[in-house]
């Protein structure tokens, strides 16, 4: 059975398109159950997320086996609306090869923000570029090399 669970939340804030951000996860589970890591989450979650295949780190201390899981999204999507967006629960299930458990990940929130805003769309430099400078002697230096080559 599970005698400990830790959760490492994100940050909750100042997330970009195609930011990546962690969740850890510490779990330790009495012998002889041990982590099903063939149902650990991974794909697409929903209109906003992506979930890597989470690294799992186990190290066995006496009868406890204890699980670090690390789960890394990505934000792949952000509806102008939204301000925020879940990053959803995970149910993590332990077995002994007969009898399974699960234990709950709770859900949580993080802000999220556009790369420009809505109505950027015709923002314009403060000043204009610099003319670039004409160098005849540049040209024809530029120009013999093309014709010796």
């Amino acid at each position: 059975m599970v005698r400990e669970l830790a959760v490492v939340q994100p940050r909750g804030f100042g997330y970009l398109l195609g930011d990546r951000f962690e969740r850890t996860v510490t779990m330790a589970v009495r012998a002889p159950y041990r982590l099903d890591r063939e149902a650990l989450p991974s794909g697409r979650l929903g209109d906003w997320l992506e979930l890597a295949p989470p690294r799992v780190d186990s190290e066995r201390d006496g009868e406890l086996t204890r699980y670090v899981i690390h789960f890394v999204y990505q934000l792949i999507n952000v509806d102008p609306g939204f301000r925020e967006i879940a990053v959803p629960h995970h149910e993590l299930v332990y077995t002994d090869g007969t009898d399974s458990g699960k234990v709950l990940v709770p859900a949580t929130r993080v802000g999220v923000t556009m790369l420009r805003p809505p109505g950027s769309e015709s923002l314009q430099p403060a000043h204009a570029p610099a003319p670039l400078r004409f160098d005849p002697t540049r040209l024809w230096i530029c120009a013999l090399l093309a014709v010796a080559a």
